[in-house]
């Protein structure tokens, strides 16, 4: 009982970024090449660089429990434009930090091949907000289909 409430108490304290890509919900309807495909379902290093800094800059708000959805054209040469939201967190703050941290981002992650659009549910969680089943009590990173970048040449 005493772990419980300790690990309980802990969790409250975490601040914590989910990403997460459900292909059939999130590209429903969008054409996608092979490359692009491939690009997507083994861009975990990329997750893993954009919910690192996306962490880093919600340090600064004490209660946090938003989400916001994403999209974003990344180029051969690592360029990330057409940046859009398919749904905003309704936090002006936070749909910034996103923005800003994503564009800013773009010299570190993995070149596609072709020209791919990314999309994106990102969920935020800081302090003691009531859990909510659509958000994780700490720093995850869930991407459907494991697999490491580098074991796929990108």
């Amino acid at each position: 009982m005493r772990t419980l409430l300790i690990l309980l108490l802990l969790s409250t304290l975490n601040a914590g970024v989910n990403i997460t890509q459900n292909m059939k919900a999130l590209y429903k309807g969008v054409e996608l090449s092979e490359r692009q495909k491939e690009y997507i379902l083994y861009s975990d290093a990329n997750i893993n660089m954009f919910e690192k800094v996306l962490e880093n800059e919600i340090e600064q708000f004490e209660t946090l429990n938003e989400k916001n959805v994403v999209s974003f054209l990344v180029l051969p040469s690592g360029e990330i434009t057409n940046f859009k939201f398919l749904k905003t967190s309704y936090n002006k703050i936070l749909d910034k930090i996103t923005k800003d941290t994503i564009k800013k981002a773009s010299s570190l992650i993995l070149k596609p091949k072709e020209k791919t659009e990314i999309r994106y549910i990102i969920s935020f969680r800081v302090g003691d907000m009531p859990a909510n089943k659509n958000y994780s009590n700490k720093f995850t990173i869930f991407n459907k289909f494991k697999s490491t970048s580098e074991s796929k040449g990108f």
